[in-house]
C-alpha cells in the first residue's frame, strides 16, 4: 500500500560482506510504477533502518555505512544515482547515469567493493552493460561489515510493486 512516509517493502539478509574482502552484489529488477517512489539496493551496516539514504539531493544519510544504486522521484529530474557514505562521511553522489527506470522493464544493477573503493555498473534487460564501472572513492569502511538489501518505498498513496527477479551476493574468503 502506499504512503508517502512508512510504507516500504525490504529485502535484506545478515551482516556477512566487507569492502576488503571485494564484494559484489548485482540484482535484475522492475518496478511497476515509476512515479513518487523510490528505490535503493546496495549494501549497508545497520540492518535495524530501513533505508541507507535519508535525501538524495541534500546527500544525507540515516546510516553511517554503506553505498546504494539509489532512484528517487522527489528528486526532480535525477535517474539513477549511487551514494555512499562510510564512518559518518558522505562520499560524493555519482550522478553520470541519471537514466530512469522505464516502468515494468527489467534491468541488472552492480556494485562491486574494492577496500573503499564502489564500482557502480548498469546493464540493460538482455545483460549489456551500458554504464560503468564507475569509481566512487570512499564509499564504505572497508573493515565494517555490510548486508545487501533492496527497498521499495511509495511517496504517495498508490502502491509500487518491485520485481526482485534474481539477486547475487558474492565475495572472496580473505581481506584483498
Amino acid at each position: 500500500a502506499g504512503d508517502s512516509t512508512t510504507t516500504q517493502s525490504i529485502l535484506t539478509s545478515g551482516r556477512h560482506f566487507r569492502g576488503d574482502q571485494n564484494a559484489v552484489m548485482m540484482a535484475r529488477v522492475a518496478v511497476d510504477i515509476i512515479s513518487a517512489v523510490k528505490i535503493e539496493l546496495g549494501f549497508r551496516a545497520l540492518i535495524t533502518t530501513a533505508e541507507l539514504v535519508n535525501s538524495k539531493s541534500a546527500n544525507s544519510f540515516t546510516g553511517t555505512e554503506g553505498c546504494c544504486w539509489i532512484y528517487d522521484t522527489t528528486d526532480t529530474g535525477r535517474g539513477w544515482d549511487g551514494m555512499g557514505v562510510a564512518a559518518s562521511s558522505g562520499a560524493s553522489r555519482m550522478a553520470a547515469y541519471n537514466v530512469a527506470p522505464v516502468a515494468a522493464a527489467y534491468e541488472y544493477l552492480q556494485i562491486a567493493l574494492q577496500d573503499t573503493v564502489a564500482y557502480f555498473s548498469h546493464f540493460t534487460a538482455a545483460g549489456v552493460r551500458d554504464f560503468g564501472p564507475t569509481v566512487m572513492a570512499g564509499a564504505v569502511t572497508a573493515t565494517v561489515l555490510q548486508a545487501p538489501y533492496v527497498i521499495v518505498r511509495a511517496r504517495n498513496g498508490t502502491s509500487k510493486s518491485l520485481d526482485v527477479d534474481k539477486i547475487w551476493v558474492y565475495q572472496g574468503r580473505t581481506s584483498a
